[in-house]
């Protein structure tokens, strides 16, 4: 085992240049086997060649994982997602794009910039036709959508029976919103206007012998 957190740690600090980073391999490696004897002691288990060799096996799986979530947090990946999850859970509409963004540390930030000055940052760099941004925290957003059934922290809701004249309104409000002083997103939901493809399936002919 001291070999292999050798290795791994050898592998992170010529790589990754960061050593830090290769403490968390040595670190974990030691404490994941320690955590298998205690379970296997616990649980009245004898130490024999199939035991041996399942620990010897997770061990490798335990370095794999140790390299790829050390070199994903250290280039701090960019995910995202779109659409919906096929969950219950999921409130997202099918028109949502999420990107989760992981930050460095701000020690690691230039001089004078604020998490208000970067969100306005991203925002002017990320301008896209007809998708407006918001900018919040992934399980907060959750949160928000959960309790309120709206994407945002705050949200101003129109009812009315026309939609034409509800989404007339809701610019509107967009569009003052938006001037409000701190505001770092204003958007209405579009309601009308979406382009559809309607099929009508011809029963006789579906019903029809092959």
């Amino acid at each position: 085992m001291i070999e292999e957190s050798l290795i791994v740690a050898l592998v992170c600090i010529v790589f990754l240049f960061h050593l830090r980073s290769a403490l968390v391999a040595i670190v974990m490696l030691p404490i994941g086997v320690l955590i298998a004897f205690l379970a296997m002691h616990a649980l009245g288990m004898n130490s024999n060649i199939m035991s041996l060799g399942g620990i010897a096996i997770a061990i490798g799986a335990m370095i794999d994982a140790a390299i790829v979530m050390i070199e994903n947090a250290h280039k701090h990946t960019v995910f995202g997602k779109a659409g919906r999850a096929l969950t219950a859970t999921d409130p997202a509409p099918l028109e949502m794009f999420e990107t989760v963004i992981n930050l460095k540390p701000e020690s690691a930030w230039r001089p004078g910039l604020t998490q208000d000055q970067l969100i306005a940052d991203m925002d002017a760099a990320l301008r896209f036709p007809g998708v407006a941004n918001s900018w919040t925290m992934p399980i907060k957003a959750r949160i928000d959508m959960l309790s309120t059934g709206i994407r945002t922290p705050i949200g101003i809701k129109v009812f009315g029976n026309d939609l034409q004249q509800i989404e007339s309104v809701a610019r509107d409000i967009e569009r003052v919103v938006r001037a409000v002083p701190g505001t770092t997103s204003a958007y209405a939901e579009r309601l009308t206007g979406g382009f559809y493809l309607d099929i009508e399936p011809d029963l006789m002919q579906l019903a029809r012998p092959v």
